[in-house]
Order: structure tokens, then sequence, then C-alpha cells
């Protein structure tokens, strides 16, 4: 039987009633770490992977980097994204030195298809919002992440027409690899929560 997704004031609260405790979990896309300390401190994993190539140069489109749209200043992420691996250092300081927390400065995909099969407990994604990048990072995701093992989705958001993250994560759901089991609001980071089902 299809249960109804569950529906989250806050993407913080998705993690504390979804995501496994205490396991192996992984966030692409960290840029300042503002939701990996969520992550950390909702799910208290044995081990969290910080995956992001922080990659000032990249092309982002005409948009620039999605945190800046809004408010119009494009430079931030050229003149700070060069910064924002040792800020993530500084933050996770401790962590990073008890080996609870890895920092991977490199592409998801390339990192994800370097772990073994059925790996990771979770996993949340929050790296180009572009079809191509957004697509190859959730098949990579499905083969690592355990059977059962949670996917959140960041700007689930048909008002983000610029990029796309509906078409691949409504790809995976049809194909019957992922179900969805919450979201959270635009307001919150528009989060799909998802399941693994085969």
């Amino acid at each position: 039987m299809i249960k109804q997704p569950k529906y989250f004031a806050q993407r913080s609260f998705g993690y504390m009633d979804l995501f496994p405790q205490g396991g192996v979990g992984a966030e692409c896309g960290v840029a300042r770490g503002e939701n990996a300390i969520d992550l950390l401190h909702m799910t208290k994993p044995k081990k969290f992977h910080l995956v992001d190539p922080w990659d000032h140069e990249k092309p982002l489109g005409p948009y620039g980097d999605p945190n800046n749209l809004f408010r119009g200043d494009h430079q931030l992420f050229h003149e700070y994204g060069q910064g924002y691996e040792n800020l993530i250092r500084k933050v996770f300081r401790d962590e990073i030195k008890s080996k609870q927390i890895e920092v991977h400065r490199t592409e998801a995909k390339p990192w994800l298809d370097s772990l073994p099969e059925n790996h990771l407990d979770w996993i949340y994604i929050d790296t180009s919002h572009f079809f191509e990048e957004t697509f190859e990072t959730l098949e990579s995701s499905i083969r690592v992440l355990k059977k059962g093992g949670v996917l959140g989705m960041h700007d689930f958001n048909p008002a983000f027409y610029q990029w796309d993250v509906l078409t691949p994560t409504l790809h995976f759901i049809h194909t019957g690899n992922l179900q969805c089991v919450g979201m959270a609001p635009p307001a919150d980071a528009a989060t799909i929560f998802l399941v693994k089902k085969k």
C-alpha cells in the first residue's frame, strides 16, 4: 500500500524523522556548510562525507550560482568560493580530526562512482541543479545507497525553470528505483525525500 508522503515545515525535521541515526552519509554540494551542520546534528552519523569541488570558475549558466540568484550578487561565489573549503575545515575541525567527517574536494559523480554498491545509509544532493549533472549524480547515488536508504534532493521546485532537478528525480521515481516519502516547502529549500526501493 502506498503511503502519503510526510510534509515537513523544515527540511531539518525530515532529517530527524527519516534519516537513519548513526549511519554513513554524504552531502554532495556543501558550499558554506550550513546544511551540513544540520545533517551532522540531526543524524549523528558514524561517518559523514562532505563532497564539493568548490570550483568558483565552473560555468553555472547565465544566472550564476543558484544561491545568489535572488540577491543579484553574482560576485559572491567568485570572490568567496575559493575559501569555502577552508571555512568547512575550520567549522568541522574536531569532527575531521576524529575522522567522523571526511572532506572530498571533487565533483559528486566521480566520488560516488569510487564507492562500492550499497555503501551509504543516506545522501543529500545539492549540486549544480542542471539536468545532465543531476541525472548522473542521482544514477550514481542509487547504486551506492543501501536498499531502504534515504536520499534528499535540494530545490525540487518547478519555479526554478532555469535548472532541472525535477525531471531526473521524477524519472527515477517512475522507474521504481525511488519512492517519495516526504517534502519540505520552497521556503526551506524545496527538499524532496526519497527512499531507495530496489
